[in-house]
């Protein structure tokens, strides 16, 4: 007896589950790593924004108010993986910086976790 079957194409049922937990656990990674993205695009926006304040007569900032201002603007913003107590600010010679280095670890699942560290700077001139 002769099988003229077709040759068979396609996913296996254990294939297509092998394939959705691949996909699950890239989903769940994703998941957890935008919002701590997010937050450090809203960091380096409000360093760059702060360092390029001036107060009301043209003039730099202190360290002090640019702390403040960091405080207040990372309130607003709903900031929580730093503190104004966190940032290097110096100034001299006509230049300002803003620099700050931090990590920020989120569990994944059982005792995993994701560890991203950042390292930003925000520099202004006259």
């Amino acid at each position: 007896m002769k099988h003229d079957m077709q040759k068979q194409t396609g996913i296996t049922m254990i294939g297509m589950a092998v394939l959705l937990a691949i996909l699950a656990v890239i989903v769940l990674i994703a998941l957890k790593l935008t919002p701590i993205y997010i937050d450090s695009y809203k960091i380096n926006a409000v360093m760059k924004d702060v360092v390029n304040e001036r107060t009301e007569d043209g003039s730099r900032l202190s360290k002090e108010d640019i702390r403040k201002r960091l405080e207040r603007r990372f309130d607003i913003e709903d900031v929580s993986s730093v503190s104004a107590e966190d940032f290097d600010i110096n100034a001299d010679k006509g230049k300002t910086s803003v620099s700050v280095q931090y990590e920020v670890r989120r569990p994944v699942a059982f005792n995993i976790d994701v560890v991203v560290k950042f390292d930003k700077k925000a520099e202004a001139g006259n």
